[in-house]
């Protein structure tokens, strides 16, 4: 897995409820969301790599990988 996007507040909680936030490296994987509001609280919930997409459509998030593949993907 190479980034998780989550596109609301109730995402990320059911994301949170699913996983083990240590054993399943998860905190680790580069989460985009939706909003700063969003980004405070995967951040709260342990999150290292928390990126901002600012907004939930398709187009801002393709915009936000594009911006961001570079911290995801790393170096080409």
């Amino acid at each position: 897995i190479n980034s998780i996007i989550v596109t609301s507040g109730e995402v990320l909680d059911s994301l949170i409820r699913q996983v083990d936030m240590q054993a399943d490296g998860i905190a680790q994987i580069p989460l985009l969301v939706p909003s700063e509001r969003v980004v405070e609280l995967a951040e709260k919930a342990g999150f290292n790599r928390v990126f901002c997409c600012d907004g939930a459509t398709d187009q801002t998030i393709v915009t936000a990988l594009a911006k961001f593949s570079g911290h995801i993907l790393g170096p080409k």
